[in-house]
């Protein structure tokens, strides 16, 4: 089957739905559309993603991917929510039969609301991706019902359902590691502060949810489901293999990293919030 994956333009300003700024450009990679696209790839999908933030994509050139085809992907923030809408409009008055999927943090934390928010989308995915897009694949494919499917909120009719409840990828070290390859045109790095990173720039996560409980935050009225979880030191050793020159841009295990990366001899660039660690040779 062939997707294309879409990550919108920030929303910083008020731009168009297409193409991007020329003050703003895409500061990181598509992250979560990357491992969305290394799942889908695993399995032999085609893939293809678009960043709206770093290329300037004419509705030409849009309606030419979407005739391409099978289904679309687009992830939505809250703070472009409203641009994803009007791509999601354009993307159905392209093809309305399209099938349409959006998830990331807005889906997450709106649940089915999210389909009210961007009311051309079809299925809405919420916590994460990897699990529910290749049952979304099988759905497509006429082998699996969307009630069957976890994480997920779609249309029947003039309704908003459910599909099974929510679930967390307990062992994060068994995902594959991004797609990097699907964003290699693109050039990320674009700092507002100033930073100007090596000519290949990338981003890493090593844990995904959050180990505390403040009161304040939606996540524990919403989704309690989102435990915190931790990559092994190997495992994020490993996918630094996989790329020649990276940014690391958190502390999260630094001490850990270090070490094991210094004995396998990485040329490495780390960042930590507020100041450079420097370079490891």
């Amino acid at each position: 089957m062939r997707l294309l994956l879409l990550k919108t333009e920030e929303g910083y300003g008020n731009f168009g739905a297409k193409g991007h700024s020329k003050k703003v450009l895409s500061t990181y990679p598509p992250l979560g559309l990357e491992y969305i696209g290394a799942v889908l790839e695993q399995k032999s999908h085609e893939v293809k993603i678009l960043d709206f933030g770093a290329e300037n994509i004419s509705e030409e050139y849009l309606k030419k991917c979407i005739n391409k085809s099978d289904a679309i992907g687009m992830s939505v923030y809250t703070n472009n929510y409203k641009i994803s809408a009007d791509v999601a409009k354009t993307i159905k008055e392209f093809d309305s039969n399209i099938p349409l999927i959006i998830g990331g943090p807005h889906c997450t934390h709106h649940g089915k609301n999210s389909l009210s928010h961007i009311p051309h989308a079809d299925v809405s995915v919420q916590l994460e991706g990897e699990l529910a897009i290749l049952d979304l694949v099988q759905f497509l494919e006429g082998k699996k019902k969307l009630s069957d499917t976890p994480n997920i909120h779609y249309r029947k009719g003039n309704q908003i359902k459910s599909g099974k409840k929510l679930r967390v990828i307990d062992d994060i070290d068994t995902i594959p590691f991004p797609a990097r390859n699907l964003v290699e045109k693109y050039d990320y790095g674009n700092f507002l502060w100033g930073i100007v990173p090596r000519k290949k720039f990338t981003t890493m996560i090593t844990t995904r949810g959050c180990p505390f409980h403040c009161r304040f935050c939606t996540r524990y009225g919403n989704i309690k489901e989102w435990t915190f979880r931790s990559r092994s030191p190997e495992n994020v050793v490993e996918e630094n293999k996989s790329f020649s020159l990276s940014s690391l841009s958190s502390a999260e295990m630094a001490a850990t990293l270090t070490k094991s990366i210094s004995k396998i001899g990485i040329n490495l660039f780390i960042v930590f919030p507020g100041f450079f660690y420097g370079c490891l040779d």
